[in-house]
């Protein structure tokens, strides 16, 4: 038996559920996230493809297996505090513009031979300037997953948690955030 043989039919699907998890994300929510309610959603399959590439190059520069960038820069920790805490200071560096914001994680699937990162939400769209206020505001929602890419996807801070141990910093839930960074110029 395989699964997913109809690719119109699995978009759909997933397109149908971020729109559910959107409406109810921000239903229940009203209050904390007004601010995120006129911004523009991207639903999958139609997410930008500045956001998948930053994904990917965050994921590679993470790996042990992986060659790091000289020009991002990466942190391992075991502590939501101190994860949050790079997080926030990574985005003050970050160029004033137009970005798309993901939080709340996302699963990647294999499909038609290959992989796509499907968020659990749509991709917004919005200014960095109008995000930054609001930092602390996504923090409960977004289980140390958000990515902050650049529409033109050379500026981008990417924060993911993932089930780990760090000996150096071993913490009770096992779960390690890995963020990364990167700012290029455009010359």
């Amino acid at each position: 038996m395989k699964i997913h043989t109809n690719r119109k039919l699995f978009d759909l699907a997933n397109r149908n559920a971020q729109r559910l998890a959107r409406n109810r994300l921000l239903e229940e929510n009203a209050q904390a996230l007004a601010w995120l309610a006129g911004a523009e959603s991207f639903f999958h399959p139609d997410t930008p493809d500045m956001v998948k590439n930053a994904l990917a190059r965050a994921i590679a520069n993470h790996s042990p297996c992986g060659i790091r960038e000289e020009n991002v820069a990466v942190l391992q920790t075991a502590r939501a505090d101190k994860a949050y805490a790079c997080l926030t200071d990574w985005v003050t560096h970050l160029p004033e513009g137009d970005y798309f914001l993901s939080f709340g994680g996302g699963s990647m699937i294999s499909f038609d031979n290959s992989i796509q990162w499907i968020p659990v939400l749509p991709v917004f769209a919005l200014s960095l300037k109008s995000i930054t206020p609001f930092l602390d505001t996504l923090r409960p929602f977004c289980n140390g997953d958000i990515a902050l890419v650049s529409s033109c996807g050379r500026h981008a801070v990417i924060s993911e948690s993932l089930m780990g141990y760090l000996p150096d910093e071993p913490s009770d839930d096992e779960t390690v955030y890995e963020l990364s960074t990167w700012s290029e110029s455009t010359a």
